[in-house]
C-alpha cells in the first residue's frame, strides 16, 4: 500500500510538472510571437518615461537606449515576462493568445501601434490642454 500511495504522489507530482513545463513552453512561446520585434522604436516610445528616473544623469540617451534594449534582450527579462503571462493566462487562454498573435491583422496592429500611441497621446495632450483652458479661463 505504501509503494502504491508513493508511485501515486510521484504520477501525480510529474503531472503537475508536466504540465506547468507546457504552460511555461507556452507562455515563452507567446512571448516570443507577441513582443516588439523593432526594441529601439519600443525604448523611444517609453523613454520620456524612463527619464523622469534619471532627471540629473550624466547618462545619455544612447546609453540608456542601449541598456533598456540589453534588458528587454536579456533571459531574465523573458523569462519574468513569461512568468507573469502563466499567472494572468490558463494553458488555454495562453493557446487562444498564440493563434491570435500569428494573424495578419495582429502583425499590421503590431508594426503600427507604436505610431498609433504617438497619435493618441497627441489627441489625448490637445485634449487636456482645451478642457483647463475652459475650466480655468472662463469669462463670466
Amino acid at each position: 500500500m505504501k509503494i502504491f500511495s508513493i508511485l501515486l504522489v510521484f504520477f501525480l507530482s510529474s503531472l503537475l510538472i508536466a504540465e506547468d513545463n507546457e504552460h511555461f513552453k507556452l507562455a515563452v512561446q507567446f512571448d516570443s510571437l507577441s513582443s516588439a520585434e523593432d526594441k529601439m522604436k519600443l525604448v523611444d516610445s517609453i523613454l520620456p518615461y524612463f527619464s523622469q528616473f534619471f532627471p540629473d544623469s550624466s547618462l545619455n540617451k544612447n546609453e540608456i537606449q542601449k541598456t533598456v534594449i540589453d534588458i528587454l534582450n536579456s533571459s531574465e527579462y523573458k523569462e519574468g515576462k513569461a512568468k507573469v503571462y502563466m499567472q494572468l493566462f490558463s494553458i488555454d487562454e495562453l493557446k487562444q493568445l498564440i493563434e491570435l498573435v500569428q494573424l495578419p491583422a495582429f502583425k499590421l496592429l503590431q508594426d503600427n501601434r507604436y505610431k498609433m500611441n504617438q497619435l493618441l497621446l497627441e489627441n489625448m495632450a490637445q485634449l487636456i490642454k482645451i478642457k483647463l483652458d475652459e475650466k480655468y479661463n472662463k469669462t463670466d
